[in-house]
């Protein structure tokens, strides 16, 4: 809040009684405070200074002419008032001088004898300070909010947040205008007036740092802030204010500017090669091909990296807000459009394309992804695979598009292992004679074998179906070396007569096991 005569004198603790004007003194602000004792004390002042002097060198009260003149001269300076010390010259101020005050406007203050003019100056620069702190602070919260604007947002979308926001604090038209001098995002819609005369107002390029008069605003300014880029500039920033912007609002707009082109150009180098480069690691991923580890370096992961597949469908999610989010959420990840998924959204004619998603998180970044995207997108669904290694995660992503939850479902979120038709098949296998056909193939003859020669041939199938007959994989679940667990791969494989390859062989052992889990 604005210090004003009227509030420092209702301090009882510094001694002050305003004599005349005070109605003035409630809207007459404080800028600073000085204690002078010189016939030409309004020489020595700034605008908006409190003037404290003991009278000593003020003329005689009998010289009213000369008295008044005094009072005019500081006024005519700037002065905000005038506080008399009843311990010094004068013990009651002369009413010449209060009348003069009245007449004019200009508050006239008593200073108690008591009150020392320190406490006085040291009242009015903590208010400042505060004022200019409190001031510091808005300037970095709104500071805060234009950078959440520009980084949770799309380049366009984001530009015009960030344009609001910082318009709506300045009470300013905030404009960004290209090279060309056409309007890239406005504070200012519709066919309005306002709109009208700031059209008015825009200056042509090239455009060059500018602080002057509004020509739409009569109490404002207008700002040119230029845009910077790396090669070259970016365009600019035109703020029309309907107020005079002090430091800290020149400083926001400066802000806006460094952080608008620091958007920019990343979003058109930065972002658009890095978007490129995931789009096109994943797809590889998706076609069975491992990508090469220098790529793959670029975003911390590597071929042996644990990941789980996500498929993400029912709205088109845009990939730089989904980027954005995985990264919030502290993973590495790739992500890619579905080249063959376009489907009708409801209550859209343009299609939903879904997107594909692996990352190294927990098991609850899905979920934590839906959270954050279901205010933007309320009709997207996610599904999610079984965690394999990067270069076998085709699978993962195959069964995340399976288990995506369908349009009806009121599950937006869904694992394979939630998949109905996995629990269907389960429930009635287990209370029938398949069951037992089942669990008594392959699945009984390794039991057989582990009983009689005290291995564990069960839990090495099942791990070689887990890690998608990787050796490394299956090696790190049975805590064994590689060619260890190669070698119980093979010998499964001589003792049923069938490669694990076969994927009659592997849905048979796949089911069985899950059935003698759920029995046991």
């Amino acid at each position: 809040m604005q210090l004003t005569v009227a509030s420092l004198a209702s301090r009882t603790d510094l001694g002050l009684t305003i004599l005349s004007a005070r109605d003035a003194a409630l809207t007459t602000p404080i800028e600073w405070a000085h204690a002078i004792d010189r016939d030409d004390s309004d020489k020595w002042i700034a605008p908006g200074t409190l003037v404290l002097s003991s009278g000593y060198h003020m003329p005689e009260a009998t010289d009213t002419d000369a008295i008044r003149s005094r009072i005019d001269a500081l006024q005519s300076a700037g002065a905000c008032a005038l506080a008399l010390d009843t311990g010094g010259r004068w013990a009651r101020i002369p009413q010449v001088i209060v009348d003069h005050g009245e007449e004019m406007g200009f508050p006239i203050i008593a200073v108690a004898a008591e009150a020392p003019f320190s406490a006085v100056v040291r009242a009015v620069a903590e208010n400042i300070t505060s004022a200019r702190v409190n001031r510091l602070s808005a300037l970095l919260d709104q500071q805060g909010k234009v950078t959440t604007t520009l980084l949770r947002s799309g380049l366009r979308s984001g530009l015009k947040g960030a344009v609001d926001q910082v318009a709506t604090y300045l009470d300013a038209a905030v404009v960004i205008v290209d090279n060309l001098g056409a309007v890239r995002a406005s504070s200012v819609t519709g066919e309005s007036l306002d709109k009208a005369l700031v059209d008015k107002a825009l200056v042509k390029p090239p455009y060059t740092r500018q602080v002057a008069r509004s020509p739409i605003n009569p109490h404002g300014i207008r700002m040119i802030q230029p845009l910077t880029g790396a090669v070259v500039g970016q365009g600019a920033i035109i703020v029309d204010s309907r107020r005079l912007l002090d430091e800290t609002d020149r400083l926001l707009v400066s802000f806006l500017a460094a952080v608008v082109s620091l958007s920019q150009s990343r979003s058109l180098t930065v972002h658009r090669v890095e978007e490129k480069l995931r789009r096109q690691a994943l797809r590889s991923v998706i076609q069975g091909i491992t990508p090469a580890q220098e790529n793959l370096e670029l975003f911390d992961l590597a071929e042996e990296s644990l990941v789980t597949g996500v498929y993400i469908t029912g709205e088109s999610v845009d990939l730089a807000r989904l980027n954005s989010e995985l990264l919030g959420l502290g993973v590495h990840f790739l992500t890619t459009q579905d080249a063959e998924e376009k489907l009708a959204a409801p209550g859209n004619d343009s299609p939903a394309i879904g997107c594909y998603a692996v990352h190294d998180g927990r098991a609850d970044v899905p979920r934590a992804l839906f959270n954050r995207l279901r205010t933007t997108y309320p009709r997207m669904r996610i599904g999610v695979g079984e965690r394999t290694e990067l270069r076998q995660a085709a699978l993962s992503l195959t069964q995340a598009k399976a288990a995506a939850p369908p349009p009806s479902s009121r599950v937006r979120v869904r694992t394979i292992a939630e998949l109905p038709t996995y629990e269907a098949i389960v429930e009635t296998l287990s209370d029938s004679d398949a069951a037992q056909i089942l669990t008594g193939g392959a699945f009984r003859t390794l039991q057989d074998y582990d009983a009689v020669h005290r291995t564990d041939l069960v839990a090495a199938a099942s791990a070689y179906i887990n890690t998608n007959g990787t050796f490394e994989a299956m090696a790190r679940v049975l805590d064994v070396h590689r060619q260890t667990a190669r070698a119980r791969a093979q010998l499964i494989e001589e003792i049923l007569d069938c490669s694990l390859e076969d994927p009659d062989l592997r849905a048979e052992l796949w089911l069985a096991m899950r059935i003698a889990n759920r029995s046991s």
